[in-house]
């Protein structure tokens, strides 16, 4: 019996220490794949509360909890646990109080304005190379604003001063910044390791590469603000003698006042020929006309390629040359009439668009350049 005894503890002695074994092996093996993973990191994670928006909502003012502060330019994506809830580019830091401007370039559905006070944690790439994108004339007045609001208007953050001093009486401090930093941001860059078919992978490549599209669309807004259309299509005008539909080709210019608004103004071209009973008889009128066309124009954007324009205007018909065509016919014609109709953009390259028009003094196509 006891040299049964022994020959059984033996035994339990040795799964023991094999079990013991693997799992050391497994830790290191895993400790070893941690350590790789977290070499392969390029972001930083931070934690940052909302001070306060501009009126425009455009510009954001936030509270840093470490005295690290962003480069100029950078693009940083809030978050609230797994989701994603705004984007914006850094304006200007403030170190002394701890506090960045950042301009906002993208809110996700539900989260268009953020509230005061609102605490999330940033992700921020540090493998991007950027330059300080110059602020717009908007920019910096919801800068300006920010700047000079009131201190007692704004909600004080408590900062515990001995966490800098004494790291031990602030635990909460370093769990957040050494386990959950490479965690939060492991699952953005690992993604491809531990999902077989790689969609989350490609998500968040989409992701980064449709906010910097959305932010370059807005700085070139700014930096290109005239369009040039070249159009053909139907100009209609009853009054003039001919078919109802009158091919013409028209240029077009307009200058953007706001991201929303711009005043276009330009000309179409067209010859018409018709019979017209003049007294009884019936003569061949033939005509040349140059409709001159002022409009303000309101857009927006619908999709990442189109963006959706309502128009409003005068258009004048000028008569370049007449054959056949009487005083009064000329003095009806040459009035001015009203531009109002709708139409749409779509993008086909970094500064070329496909246009639709659909109004009353035009129905056309064209190709529009910004510049």
């Amino acid at each position: 019996m006891a040299g049964a005894s022994l020959r059984i503890s033996s035994l339990y002695l040795s799964l023991v220490i094999s079990t013991v074994s693997f799992v050391s092996v497994e830790h290191n093996h895993a400790f070893a794949e941690d350590s790789a993973n977290e070499a392969n990191i390029e972001a930083r994670a931070y934690d940052v509360r909302t001070i306060r928006p501009s009126r425009s909502g455009r510009v954001y003012l936030f509270e840093k909890f470490d005295s690290l502060m962003p480069v100029d330019g950078k693009i940083f994506l809030l978050r609230e646990g797994d989701q994603p809830i705004m984007a914006l580019r850094v304006m200007r830091t403030y170190a002394q109080t701890k506090r960045i401007a950042a301009k906002k370039l993208r809110a996700y559905p539900g989260f268009e304005l953020l509230g005061r006070g609102s605490r999330y944690r940033a992700f921020e790439k540090l493998g991007d190379k950027v330059l300080p994108v110059p602020p717009t004339a908007e920019d910096l007045q919801d800068l300006k604003e920010l700047e000079s609001a009131p201190i007692e208007n704004l909600p004080t953050v408590p900062v515990d001063e001995s966490t800098n001093e004494t790291p031990v009486a602030a635990p909460e401090a370093p769990n957040e910044a050494a386990p959950e930093i490479p965690a939060e941001v492991a699952r953005v860059s690992e993604a491809p390791e531990s999902q077989e078919s790689g969609t989350e992978s490609e998500e968040h490549h989409d992701e980064d590469l449709e906010l910097r599209e959305e932010a370059e669309e807005g700085e070139t807004d700014h930096y290109f603000p005239n369009q040039f259309t070249m159009t053909i299509g139907n100009v209609p005008n009853s009054s003039v003698p001919g078919p109802s539909f009158k091919f013409s080709g028209g240029l077009l210019y307009a200058r953007k006042l706001t991201p929303s608004f711009a005043l276009e103004g330009g000309f179409y071209y067209y010859k018409s020929q018709g019979d017209l009973d003049i007294d009884g008889v019936t003569t061949t009128v033939s005509m040349t006309v140059i409709p001159v066309v002022g409009t303000l124009r309101y857009q927006s954007r619908l999709t990442d390629l189109w963006t959706g324009y309502l128009y409003g205007g005068v258009v004048y018909p000028f008569i370049a040359n007449s054959i056949g065509a009487p005083v009064k016919l000329l003095q009806k014609v040459q009035v001015i009439s009203p531009a109002v109709g709708v139409g749409a953009f779509l993008q086909t390259g970094p500064n070329w668009y496909l246009r639709l028009n659909f109004g009353l003094d035009s129905m056309t196509v064209g190709v529009m350049l910004r510049y």
